[in-house]
């Protein structure tokens, strides 16, 4: 039941409908018997989500595309700084502070997800705040060249050199000799090229059947999709927020 002091969470994107969160998070909270709720909302395209996190009164949030790279909180956590991008805000002490639990999220989904892959030649399909965690997260895990396939040359570009990788090339760019490729663009990007046979593709959007996924899996490369990676960094959120890991049902678990 919700009163009126139910504490309200939410993810802010544009668009949202498509979002696994509200599900995800409310079957938590019930299961914490927390009071709380949380829902899906759709600013603006052009609105700073700080500001709307502030006026709606929201106790904590996520943010998807195309919120994460325009976040201005008033203090941000060292991944979220190296990013540049931020997926989940939290009311601190000092203010709004910004967080990115997507790099370690990821990092444990394609852990679960390929636990002998140690990536060396990688491309990330995108150039937005997910390629940009997605990147980060690579490099830490010690990938040896990583390049950056995206619509906008400018945008790829700029983000290989923000955050040191080693090549920036056109979506379409053939992606022979990767080992992983890591698709961070829209769930109906138009993609044609197919990695490499010996190659793992992993995209972070989860609910994809067809597109590349499908052609990749016909092709009988190995083959993932964002579910473990929504699960891992929901979870760090919910902790962000709540002060301990949420109560994890069967559902939730690795596989």
């Amino acid at each position: 039941m919700i009163r009126g002091s139910t504490a309200v969470f939410a993810v802010l994107g544009h668009p949202v409908q498509h979002s696994g969160s509200p599900a995800l998070h409310n079957r938590w909270i019930r299961a914490a018997r927390i009071d709380a709720v949380y829902v899906a909302l759709m600013p603006p395209m052009d609105a700073e989500p700080v500001s709307v996190f502030r006026a709606a009164g929201l106790r904590g949030a996520n943010l998807t595309r195309p919120f994460k790279e325009v976040a201005r909180p008033d203090a941000w956590d060292p991944v979220a700084a190296r990013t540049g991008a931020i997926n989940t805000l939290v009311r601190g002490p000092i203010g709004v502070v910004g967080l990115n639990t997507d790099v370690p999220g990821f990092q444990a989904a394609l852990a679960d997800a390929a636990p002998a892959l140690r990536p060396q030649r990688v491309v990330v399909l995108g150039a937005g705040g997910a390629a940009a965690a997605v990147i980060v997260a690579l490099q830490e895990l010690g990938a040896r060249t990583i390049a950056v396939h995206a619509r906008s040359m400018t945008k790829a570009a700029a983000l290989a050199r923000r955050l040191g990788a080693d090549d920036a090339r056109d979506l379409a760019a053939p992606l022979h000799g990767a080992d992983l490729v890591v698709n961070t663009t829209a769930r109906d990007a138009d993609l044609s090229a197919v990695p490499t046979p010996n190659g793992t593709y992993f995209d972070v959007n989860y609910g994809v059947r067809g597109g590349l996924v499908g052609r990749c899996r016909g092709a009988g490369l190995p083959t993932f999709t964002g579910e473990g990676m929504l699960r891992h960094q929901a979870a760090l959120a919910f902790t962000a927020w709540f002060g301990h890991p949420p109560p994890l049902g069967r559902g939730d678990r690795k596989g």
